[in-house]
């Protein structure tokens, strides 16, 4: 971060590309590229939100053993697991890290995402 004089005050990393910014109460708000918000304050990074970020959502499934426990899958080839009790998602997993065959057009799921595998 830099201060009006454009001298480095501070120093953090993100997990993704920052998209959007606001200033807050004396802090950064930002979203970034992969779904994720952050409150960041001096070098004090604190995740707020994540999210799917490409394509669709394409499948839900809600715990038979806890219901405040659920699970998506997306276009974003992620699987994540969310609890609705602390509005967060509590686990996430990518799928398969290479890209496999490509369907022709009009044939399989129709997805504008561009994440492997699709």
């Amino acid at each position: 971060m830099l201060n009006f004089e454009l001298e480095e005050v501070s120093r953090f990393t993100l997990d993704s590309f920052p998209r959007s910014c606001d200033f807050f109460e004396g802090k950064i708000v930002a979203g970034c590229r992969n779904g994720s918000i952050y409150i960041i304050e001096g070098e004090t990074v604190t995740p707020i939100m994540s999210s799917h970020f490409d394509g669709e959502v394409w499948g839900l499934a809600v715990s038979s053993e806890k219901a405040e426990i659920f699970a998506t899958v997306g276009d974003d080839n992620q699987l994540k697991v969310w609890n609705t009790s602390e509005h967060r998602c509590i686990n996430s997993i990518v799928l398969e890290e290479t890209s496999g065959k490509m369907n022709k057009p009009g044939q399989g799921a129709s997805t504008l995402a561009k994440t492997p595998p699709n």
